[in-house]
């Protein structure tokens, strides 16, 4: 990093730290008994001020984890193609400086992947461990990633390292991109997985095949993660008990994001009840022939929380 970069990174953050500053003693001066406001319009004001940090907040942490992301540089147009042991993902753009800073991310992504070295790591749905967790469509996480200059651009490689974990992979890489090419993504990044209730801090998940049904336990053993888990598991049940279709899936929270959730599979409605120290969701299969199939699906979603 240049003098000049670090210098002008120390000022933002300073700036950020100022404003934060400003708002807790707004929130401060909101409070005050000075302030002459009767308590329904200092409820009010006061929330209001809250929801601007909140969204503040929101944005300054996705915009942190799309930093790197050569995806989600100015500009930047990404195509994939499929081959045999993975993907392959092409950014490209056509404005010079526009090109320059897909490389530069390129180059960076690809020292995180070293760093990170293709360890499996839990979705917590944080946005933690980079571009294996983040939002970044080039997936890290159990795989092995080269990238080479293109004309306009960078080529991912993006291969596997379990050859059944390739059509996750494919699929993981293009949803994530999907997700951030919906408007208004940069605030949402926080709040995927919200209804997910595998992605409970400290939650164990279990898969089982009843009687042609899926049953997927996550239990806790933390009273408030407990609470957390039947919440997100109701909200799940108050949906539509059918797994959204895809493309619906954008990391809202509603639909659960399918692709990571073990408890939201297409093709199955789904029925809720709580068990002890968590939730038992119970998902029915549309076809009985995909039983198999769909178990395979929520199992290798569950071990991914692991």
């Amino acid at each position: 990093m240049r003098l000049g970069d670090a210098t002008r990174s120390e000022r933002e953050r300073d700036r950020e730290r100022g404003k934060d500053q400003d708002l807790r003693e707004s929130v401060e001066q909101t409070c005050s008994v000075d302030r002459g406001l009767d308590p329904p319009a200092a409820i009010v004001r006061l929330r209001l001020r809250i929801g601007g940090y909140v969204r503040r907040a929101g944005r300054r942490r996705a915009q942190g984890q799309d930093g790197n992301c050569p995806n989600a540089a100015p500009n930047a147009k990404t195509e994939f193609k499929d081959n045999p042991k993975g993907v392959e993902i092409t950014i490209t753009a056509k404005d010079k400086a526009d090109v320059d800073e897909i490389k530069k991310r390129s180059k960076e992504l690809m020292e995180k992947a070293k760093a990170e070295g293709g360890a499996k790591v839990p979705h917590s749905g944080t946005g933690g461990g980079g571009g294996s967790q983040g939002r970044c469509p080039i997936v890290l996480n159990g795989t092995d990633v080269t990238v080479a200059d293109v004309e306009g651009g960078s080529k991912f490689t993006v291969v596997a390292k379990d050859p059944k974990e390739v059509d996750w992979v494919r699929r993981e890489a293009k949803e994530r991109l999907a997700s951030m090419q919906e408007p208004g993504s940069e605030e949402k990044g926080a709040g995927k997985m919200a209804n997910c209730p595998s992605a409970v801090k400290g939650s164990k998940t279990a898969v089982k095949e009843d009687k042609g049904s899926i049953v997927v336990t996550v239990t806790s053993k933390d009273d408030a993660a407990t609470k957390d888990i039947r919440e997100r598991a109701k909200k799940l049940g108050e949906m539509k008990h059918d797994a959204p279709k895809k493309g619906e899936h954008g990391g809202k929270g509603a639909g659960a994001e399918e692709g990571r959730c073990p408890a939201v599979i297409e093709g199955t409605t789904a029925t809720v009840k709580d068990v002890d120290g968590g939730s038992e969701i119970t998902l029915k299969p549309k076809t009985a022939g995909d039983l198999k199939k769909l178990l395979a699906e929520a199992t290798e979603r569950a071990g991914r929380f692991d």
